[in-house]
């Protein structure tokens, strides 16, 4: 029987608020670990995860239903 695959990747954007410039280097650092830990423990894998001081872009593979 045929099979249809797909890879979907999500890109996700966060700002702080108003874009004031609140992410220094060691809250960054701590940051990506943090989010990388959570989308690994969905089943999300992340790709890419990046920021500057007013936002965070981070791309990752969509989620297999549970």
């Amino acid at each position: 029987m045929p099979q249809s695959l797909a890879r979907i990747h999500i890109h996700l954007v966060y700002s702080t608020k108003h874009r004031e410039p609140l992410l220094t280097d060691g809250v960054r650092e701590a940051l990506h670990r943090y989010q990388a830990t959570v989308l690994k423990n969905i089943g999300c894998p992340p790709v890419l995860i990046n920021s500057i001081e007013d936002h965070m872009c981070t791309r990752c593979s969509s989620c297999r239903g549970r």
